[in-house]
């Protein structure tokens, strides 16, 4: 259970515990007194907050949901309950009820402590008054607590966590818990007759369209959601140190730079149970440059390993917003060893060479831009996100919308750019259409494939590719290519267009023989090469399924890149003559 595995890693020696009930709050404005209750001033207190930040720095402070109702938060709260501030078009009678009772939870707490600072903002409540109180800036919904002065050789700040009043703590932790809690199995510890939440304590925050007070992972707040007489959260009993761990260890990975990236409307966090390295996956998912990472899953591919991951299982959870509630779109709990293995058959499975015939320096693609090749350009590409991570880590197949949207694609385009290239590969490799071991990540122009239309679905594409080689050497740059009138047909019915489209380059071939004898010549060979592949009894198929069409495109590909790669040494090789050429000695006559 993905739950049991954040409480375990709340409880880790790494994690940064809060007390309980303690949350994350922004606090804008410090009431600064003196030991005898005295004001001494309002303080705005921005430092330490974020570029344009409104509402103040974030403290660890006492902290709950309040959905309903009047609660007020232990030394930390709005300026309503605080100091009695009253905004424009507020009820008088239920601001001064709120103020009243964060009042009385301050007396209770100092009684039950007696913490001299609480002792000290208690005094300040035997002179306070809120009528008349006027300070620039000030509203009444920012955050405010206390800073005491006189009780230590220092100020101090009773509300904070950081202070360690362990007194005032405890206080909080019975306060909040109630006498009346329901006891029951909780379901992430698996402790039986323990008191559960009716109402988890805490929100995680950073989810993208989340609500800013931050969004519930358990909630069951109407009847539809209701069971056997449970309500709430007791639909899913959870204890109160269970909720507290869970959330505050996903909340740590989702602020973590490295255990955390978003992709769209989600955020995808990472972890094992041990310490490791595993924040490198980040790399591997948003960025472009995920070969350290597969240095990492292989070993020493190039002689030492540059990142460690240890531990005995490896964790993810991709979670997004709906209104107050978290989504989860997707969990992973496998063996550490296993997602070493997925990762390099991921890797090996989307290798393929770029648009030139070689092999990149970076030959990977990130899971965006594998998403982002299936749509065009500014389109939502982020749903097919989850899917390509299950798989890159978890192993299995693709679904076959993904190539099915890669070939339509394709054919609106009329072109097959590198990464695009990559993600059919890998699709047809994860599901077993091409095995992981035929060097199609080479230059290798006839492939061996199980079905024999499938080897002619690939010849096909090849010789689509060399007779837009055939045009554009005898007819130059045109507006409308027979790539953009018939790659979709060529495609798809190759049996009903080929017969035209090789009538036609035989002409233009005819036109080279006398124009650009060199360059027929070398056309013809390839021409030959590629005919020879369909034999009289197979000819060319009817029609291609949308499997064979994304065969038809990597052997369209692969030659296109084969012809660029010719071309490309061929100048080469030319330019080397003429250097060497002009390098020798002039002979002299004697």
């Amino acid at each position: 259970m993905i739950l049991t595995e954040l409480y375990r890693l709340s409880q880790g020696s790494s994690s940064d515990l809060m007390p309980s009930m303690y949350g994350k709050v922004k606090i804008r404005w410090l009431v600064q007194i003196n030991a005898d209750g005295t004001l001494r001033g309002m303080f705005l207190d921005q430092k330490g907050a974020a570029k344009g930040e409104q509402r103040g720095k974030e403290w660890v402070v006492p902290d709950l949901i309040r959905s309903s109702g009047i609660k007020p938060k232990l030394l930390a709260d709005n300026g309503e309950y605080v100091l009695g501030l009253q905004k424009e078009g507020a009820d008088a009678k239920k601001v001064a009820e709120r103020h009243r009772q964060f009042k009385e939870l301050i007396l209770r707490c100092t009684e039950a402590t007696q913490e001299p600072s609480l002792q000290a903002i208690a005094l300040f409540y035997d002179q306070w008054n809120p009528e008349g109180f006027e300070q620039e800036g000030v509203d009444p919904a920012d955050n405010f607590t206390f800073e005491v002065y006189g009780v230590l050789d220092r100020s101090m700040y009773p509300a904070r966590a950081a202070e360690n009043l362990t007194r005032i703590q405890d206080f909080w932790a019975s306060y909040t818990a109630g006498e009346d809690s329901v006891k029951m199995m909780c379901l992430v510890t698996g402790k039986e007759n323990v008191p559960v939440e009716v109402r988890l304590p805490g929100k995680i925050k950073g989810i993208p369209n989340g609500q800013t007070a931050g969004t519930s992972l358990v909630s069951a707040n109407a009847a539809p959601f209701s069971s056997y007489g449970l309500e709430n959260s007791l639909t899913s009993p959870i204890s109160r140190d269970a909720a507290e761990g869970f959330n505050n260890a996903l909340n740590q990975l989702i602020t973590g730079q490295k255990t955390r990236f978003y992709l769209g409307p989600a955020v995808y966090t990472f972890w094992t149970r041990e310490e490791s390295g595993v924040e490198t996956i980040h790399d591997c998912m948003d960025e472009d440059q995920p070969e350290e990472v597969r240095d990492l899953f292989r070993g020493a591919t190039t002689g030492q390993r540059r990142y460690g991951i240890e531990g005995d299982r490896f964790y993810a959870l991709g979670l997004s917003a709906s209104g107050g509630r978290a989504v989860v779109r997707s969990w992973i709990d496998v063996p550490i060893e296993e997602v070493r293995s997925n990762l390099d058959i991921w890797f090996e499975a989307q290798t393929i060479v770029d648009k030139y015939g070689q092999i990149p320096e970076r030959p990977y693609f990130s899971v965006k831009s594998l998403a982002r090749a299936m749509y065009r350009k500014g389109e939502d590409f982020e749903m097919q996100c989850s899917s390509l991570i299950n798989v890159a880590l978890k192993g299995g197949r693709l679904p076959g919308e993904m190539l099915a949207r890669a070939v339509r694609r394709t054919a609106i385009e009329h072109d097959l750019p590198h990464h695009r290239a990559a993600l059919i590969k890998l699709i047809l490799t994860k599901n077993n259409v091409i095995h992981p071991h035929i060097p199609m990540s080479e230059l290798n122009l006839d492939p061996t494939f199980e079905s024999e239309t499938d080897t002619m679905a690939y010849h096909c594409g090849r010789l689509l590719a060399h007779l837009e080689s055939v045009q554009r050497a005898a007819l130059g740059d045109i507006n409308t290519t027979l790539i953009d009138r018939y790659y979709g047909a060529a495609s798809h019915t190759p049996g009903k267009v080929f017969g035209e489209l090789v009538k036609d380059a035989q002409a233009h071939l005819r036109k080279l023989r006398v124009t650009k004898p060199g360059v027929h010549e070398a056309l013809q060979q390839r021409m030959e090469s590629i005919m020879v592949m369909f034999s009289p009894a197979t000819q060319f198929p009817n029609t291609l399924t949308m499997q064979q069409q994304s065969i038809f495109a990597l052997g369209y590909y692969h030659q296109r890149a084969s012809s660029r790669k010719e071309a490309i040494d061929r100048k080469a090789e030319n330019e080397a003559k003429k250097v060497a050429t002009k390098a020798e000695p002039a002979t002299v006559d004697a």
